[in-house]
């Protein structure tokens, strides 16, 4: 026995109605813009909640890839016997990776180019430890690095300056060395000996590394070191991790001038910033689909005015107010439920294939949609919310069946002799 609320008849006939005819063209061409209208709104909205997810996403697990989610750093003068404070980090539970840095500024001249540049000196198993790094990295050999010979370049800086691995960079620090004649610039030329790309435009083309060795000997620190970054298991739970370093500077460095952020306080503007573009584009979005699934109002008023006959027809037959009312909700709901549909498997081929897009876009039209000179990433992000896009979609079909309470509730009120009088 079957257990559905609407008969076979009833079934029928709302099929029936949907279908185009000759008579109906009208009724069926509103009918088909509500349902091109909703595919059109959830397939956006999938596709714009992925693509803003993506973003979210890759910016947080790469932002934090470079720059640790805790980073202990001097206020005014670089840290002195870190290696001792670094173990003492190290030691602590659910740290995962600790690592010194030496942080500074320069000037990179190339052959026609000069562009200031980030400087980050760190051993080689810090950048081996370095996820992020060293699995976008190209490196035949990193001797060169650990000698103090070699620098690691972003992609987007080789190809800037024309550089590749073997060729030869000049550094120019702005501090400058003091002599008995004055300040003289630092400079010093190093050899190319790899390349990382990690897809974030901002440091694939201004952050070089070199050994923290060569780095303390170029900024003029020696033995000390500006940075400790420390990465843990669980990003989200900074505050106890910051609580126990915290502890360790005040029982072991009580008079040095340390300072300790982490990757939520430092991102906190950005990342609001996203969340709110986010939010206001899938309020701009739902309301689209609410004005595509206010034509099914649209379609099924007229629709009812035309079939009044039928309508008074079946009453007198035995039809019931509720089946007819029955009928045109599944007439609406159906419109609702086909583009629904429509729009979640438009939007997760298109999110699927976004890149694919983007590449036929800029092949046709010779401008790249996408620049990751502006948008920060080299490639569109899209992460799709399994919930989100059900939520969508569930969305969507609500507001199809809201919008057919009204067209349905008239219909059903109809009455027979007053609907037969008017088609005579």
């Amino acid at each position: 026995m079957s257990t559905s609320p609407f008969s076979q008849f009833e079934r029928t006939l709302a099929l029936r109605y949907l279908r185009s005819r000759r008579e109906e063209g009208f009724v069926s061409v509103i009918s088909g813009f509500a349902l091109v209208g909703i595919a059109l709104g959830v397939a956006t909205l999938i596709i714009v909640l992925a693509v803003w997810n993506g973003f979210q996403v890759e910016f947080v697990n790469r932002l934090i890839g470079f720059n640790g989610h805790i980073v202990l750093h001097g206020q005014s003068q670089a840290i002195a016997n870190y290696q001792d404070l670094t173990s003492q980090v190290e030691e602590l539970d659910g740290v995962t990776y600790v690592a010194a840095h030496v942080i500074g500024a320069a000037i990179s001249q190339g052959d026609n180019t000069v562009k200031g540049v980030g400087v980050r000196g760190l051993s080689r198993t810090s950048l081996e430890g370095s996820q992020l790094i060293s699995q976008n990295l190209e490196a035949p050999d990193l001797q060169g690095f650990e000698d103090g010979d070699d620098l690691i370049v972003g992609r987007r800086f080789a190809e800037t300056n024309n550089l590749a691995i073997g060729d030869t960079v000049r550094l120019i620090s702005p501090l400058g060395q003091t002599t008995p004649f004055g300040t003289i610039p630092v400079m010093k030329e190093y050899r190319v000996g790899g390349v990382y790309e990690v897809g974030l435009f901002a440091f694939d083309s201004n952050f070089v590394f070199m050994s923290i060795e060569q780095a303390q000997l170029f900024f003029g620190i020696d033995g000390r070191s500006t940075h400790i970054e420390v990465h843990i298991q669980d990003p989200f739970q900074t505050n106890k991790t910051t609580g126990e370093i915290y502890n360790i500077l005040y029982q072991n460095r009580p008079t040095e001038d340390l300072r300790l952020s982490d990757w939520r306080g430092t991102s906190e503007g950005f990342l609001s910033f996203i969340e709110t573009q986010r939010n206001v584009i899938a309020l701009i979005l739902a309301l689209i689909i609410l004005v595509a699934a206010l034509n099914i109002i649209s379609g099924l008023t007229l629709l009812v005015k035309d079939k009044s006959k039928d309508i008074a027809i079946l009453r007198t037959m035995g039809a019931t107010n509720n089946a007819v009312v029955r009928v045109f909700l599944m007439a609406g709901t159906s419109i609702g439920i086909c583009g629904g549909m429509l729009g979640l498997f438009l939007g997760l081929i298109f999110s699927r294939n976004i890149e694919t897009i983007r590449g036929a876009i800029t092949t046709l039209t010779g401008a790249d949609p996408f620049a990751a000179e502006i948008y920060f990433l080299d490639k569109i992000p899209a992460e799709m919310n399994p919930w989100e896009t059900a939520a969508v979609v569930v969305f969507a079909i609500l507001a199809s069946m809201v919008a057919t309470i009204i067209p349905a509730w008239r219909a059903g009120r109809t009455h027979p002799i007053e609907a037969l009088r008017y088609e005579q």
